[in-house]
């Protein structure tokens, strides 16, 4: 496989970091895929196995998306982050190919003593594709009739720093996954007709 990126982006720097101070990012990507599997057909006459042909299955994906994200601080101790990501991907054909995954932090810092606590909380949206480079070898063709896995929710938590060499995380996450998408065995049998009852 052969994966191509292109990304270009622009940072603005706002305000003063002691009391309000704002960045935002301005981005787009475009990012493209070639994949290349070989198909062997086996043959095996009197127990010795050999290919007989080889076919190359190829397949191009592509994804291209425009990022926004804003951040903003205040008195370094309250943190504002938001964004949004807009993308088209090849993989989504057949349940409309734009996708659109926001994203939304905040977070308060305070010294106790010789300790500094963290506390944050952060929401967020992503997908994956029927079709990606991790199921090229175990799923059949499935683009236009199953649509991409789905995961969102939020999250909270808590750091604590004592000095530089010792730190507590404690994380919460409540999130939610739909049209998760996996390879299933099956077990079937037959009953040979020529047999008698």
């Amino acid at each position: 496989a052969l994966r191509t990126t292109l990304r270009a982006s622009s940072v603005g720097q706002f305000g003063n970091t002691e009391r309000l101070a704002a960045t935002v990012t301005l981005a787009a990507e475009h990012s493209f895929v070639r994949d290349e599997t070989l198909l062997q057909e086996l043959s095996t006459p009197l127990r010795l196995t050999r290919v007989t042909s080889i076919t190359p299955a190829v397949e191009a994906r592509s994804n291209a998306g425009v990022i926004a994200q804003a951040n903003a601080s205040f008195a370094e101790t309250f943190f504002l982050s938001g964004g949004l990501r807009v993308e088209r991907n090849s993989g989504l054909t057949g349940f409309g190919e734009i996708a659109t995954l926001p994203m939304l932090g905040l977070a308060a810092v305070h010294s106790i003593g010789p300790a500094t606590v963290k506390l944050r909380g952060a929401y967020g949206k992503g997908i994956r594709p029927p079709e990606n480079p991790n199921r090229a070898g175990t799923l059949i063709e499935l683009k236009g009739t199953v649509s991409p896995e789905e995961q969102s929710g939020i999250e909270a938590g808590a750091d604590v720093f004592l000095g530089t060499h010792v730190a507590v995380h404690a994380t919460h996450f409540d999130r939610r996954a739909s049209g998760l998408i996996q390879p299933v065995g099956v077990y079937t049998t037959s009953v040979n007709d020529s047999l008698p009852p």
